[in-house]
């Protein structure tokens, strides 16, 4: 992981946020606490190479680390 400009930690996954996929159910959860990002899911999804999976924002980080335990 490498510090940018404004010192927010980008990530290796091209910048999107932090997510978890669970291929069974062809679902992305994304960890999205606050702001506007959950409007960039699809081209996220797109990023990831799954845009036929569906897109769901997690607001929770105890939850998102849960769902990263058990499918991660």
């Amino acid at each position: 992981m490498v510090k940018n400009r404004t010192n927010r930690i980008k990530s290796s996954n091209g910048g999107g946020p932090p997510h978890v996929i669970i291929h069974e159910k062809k679902e992305v959860v994304f960890l999205i606490e606050s702001g506007m990002a959950y409007m960039g899911i699809g081209t996220f999804l797109k990023n990831l190479g799954v845009s036929d999976y569906k897109g769901l924002v997690c607001k929770n980080k105890s939850q998102f680390n849960e769902l990263k335990e058990q499918y991660g």
